[in-house]
C-alpha cells in the first residue's frame, strides 16, 4: 500500500506569504463601497462579536457615527 499523502508522521512546514496590498484595487472597493452606501435607503451598520477582542470597537462606533448610521 502507497503511504498516505495526508497522513504523515512528521508535521508539515507551514508558512504565510506577507500581505501585500494592492492600491488600484483597494481605491477601487472603496469608491465602489461609499457609492453603495451613499445610495443606500435605510442604511444601518451591524457590528460583530470578534469588535471588541480586535480592539475595533471604538472604531466601529466613531464609523458609525461620522456617518449618521444606526448601530445594530
Amino acid at each position: 500500500m502507497p503511504p498516505s499523502l495526508y497522513f504523515q508522521p512528521r508535521p508539515h512546514p507551514f508558512a504565510l506569504s506577507p500581505r501585500l496590498s494592492n492600491k488600484v484595487g483597494l481605491k477601487a472597493a472603496v469608491e465602489a463601497t461609499a457609492t453603495f452606501l451613499s445610495n443606500a435607503v435605510k442604511p444601518v451598520m451591524a457590528g460583530g462579536p470578534k469588535l471588541r477582542p480586535s480592539n475595533a470597537y471604538d472604531a466601529f462606533i466613531e464609523l458609525a457615527n461620522a456617518c449618521g448610521y444606526p448601530v445594530a
